[in-house]
């Protein structure tokens, strides 16, 4: 897995400009990809399994729990 995310990553090289001009959500959803493929191949490669990735990361991350949502809000009132 960690050899796959290297390899991946090597797209992001200064050698290699071209990324430079990616909006931010295009450099987000391709390290979710690669993410995704890392983690389960099989299940994930090509765009409907990007979409079932995306799904269940979805779901991970609304599980917000109590002690993560006072630090969120001791965080925002710190920035105001």
């Amino acid at each position: 897995m960690v050899e796959y995310m290297k390899k991946y990553l090597e797209e992001y090289t200064d050698e290699k400009e071209y990324y430079k001009e990616y909006k931010d959500e295009t450099i987000i959803e391709d390290i979710l990809y690669m993410l995704g493929v890392a983690l389960n191949p099989e299940k994930n490669s090509y765009a409907s399994g990007f979409l079932l990735f995306k799904r269940k990361l979805r779901e991970h991350l609304g599980k917000e729990n109590e002690i993560e949502s006072q630090l969120i809000e001791n965080h925002l009132e710190r920035m105001n």
